[in-house]
């Protein structure tokens, strides 16, 4: 797989869910200029149109069975399509492949990408060859929502960062910026 480096810091996050990676990503967009992307985000896309409803309409009700997909949660929905047809029945590196085209769209109008979902190893792999850094958010405190291959998590490589999320938003918020501090 070639890889191309980018100008501006590319940055993953990985953790589990609800660990604070859209807290992270959204001091990101706010403070520095980043655009968000995700590798889930073509199977978002396309559960929601399942549902009937917007990617926004569909993460607060995301853990909860839905009448549109047959009773499951499109957090399941979304696992399943991801990893047990995407990955397991196309490619491996399906969603790679998709995410690192918008990741260099995005380089090319000079703007830094966020990735949201790093969750398995290859994806953080593909971060790490294209110049950017992982970034683990940990938060003790966060439940596991679901026993899914997609939530084991991705192996720390000793220049990852890791930011330790049990205290008030503004010091998680501080502690994000100073990361991106180091990494700049």
């Amino acid at each position: 797989m070639q890889t191309k480096k980018l100008r501006k810091p590319l940055i993953g996050l990985a953790g589990r869910a609800r660990s604070g990676k859209d807290t992270a990503a959204q001091v990101l967009i706010d403070w520095h200029g980043y655009r968000k992307d995700s590798f889930a985000r073509p199977i978002r896309e396309f559960v929601a149109g399942l549902c009937g409803i917007t990617v926004e309409e569909m993460d607060p009700i995301k853990e909860s069975p839905h009448p549109r997909l047959c009773g499951v949660s499109p957090r399941y929905a979304m696992q399943t399509l991801g990893t047990e047809w995407g990955r397991h029945t196309l490619a491996k590196n399906i969603w790679l492949e998709q995410c690192r085209a918008r990741i260099l769209d995005n380089a090319e109008e000079g703007v830094p990408t966020v990735i949201t979902d790093v969750r398995f190893d290859n994806e953080a792999d593909l971060i790490r060859a294209m110049g950017g850094t992982i970034i683990h958010v940990v938060r003790p405190d966060a439940l596991v929502v679901a026993a899914h291959v997609s939530e084991a998590g991705v192996t720390a490589q000793p220049f990852d960062f890791r930011i330790l999320n049990d205290g008030s938003l503004d010091s998680f918020q501080h502690a994000v910026t100073r990361v991106y501090q180091d990494i700049r």
